[in-house]
């Protein structure tokens, strides 16, 4: 009988995500991270075999957890418009910091260059977020908020490019806050087609 896990996955993906941010994808090991949770590293090592293990569970969870991540932005928004541009606020923690947004950055090219198996999985990721903000748009143009020729499945694949490209301007030297940086670049792809 196996033994009970003394953390769960959730604190260990948490625990994982902080010390990228912290130290980067060199600095980050498996002991840094059992560290952190009061774990050895070996213990992570049969949990998830490596780093890059590790790193790849951490991916499959953030791909599992984005519907209701998701689903919470329209759930707290007055409007399919307000949803959309809220994902500009979305951020975990260590984006507010450009360095710490810069190592993730880094860290995620670093894995994938890696690991081809990963890119399918952030396909998919970015397909998911990028069909969410297609619904958002099509509810926006059903109530009358878009203009009637805005062309739903461009604007989504325009909008995503809008919201990733700014964090990155914002990290490399943009004024303000991560958040009304990238806001402002959606509201300027999105003006246009509004009414």
């Amino acid at each position: 009988m196996s033994r009970p896990r003394l953390v769960s996955d959730h604190d260990v993906f948490a625990a994982f995500d902080a010390a990228i941010a912290e130290h980067g994808p060199n600095g980050v090991t498996l002991g840094l991270v059992a560290q952190r949770l009061g774990v050895t590293a070996p213990a992570l090592m049969r949990r998830f075999g490596s780093k890059q293990g590790l790193f790849a569970a951490f991916m499959q969870q953030q791909l599992a957890a984005q519907p209701d991540m998701l689903r919470a932005l329209v759930d707290t928004q007055a409007d399919p418009m307000q949803a959309l541009l809220a994902l500009s606020g979305h951020t975990r923690p260590y984006s507010m910091k450009r360095a710490a947004y810069l190592r993730h950055l880094a860290s995620f090219f670093l894995q994938l260059a890696d690991d081809p198996a990963l890119v399918p999985v952030i396909a998919k990721w970015f397909e998911g977020e990028r069909g969410w903000m297609a619904e958002r748009l099509s509810e926006a143009l059903a109530t009358g908020a878009l203009k009637l020729n805005t062309p739903v499945p461009e604007l989504a694949r325009t909008l995503q490019a809008a919201l990733h490209g700014a964090r990155l301007q914002w990290a490399t030297g943009g004024k303000g806050t991560e958040s009304a940086w990238s806001r402002r670049e959606m509201d300027a792809v999105l003006g246009p087609w509004r009414k």
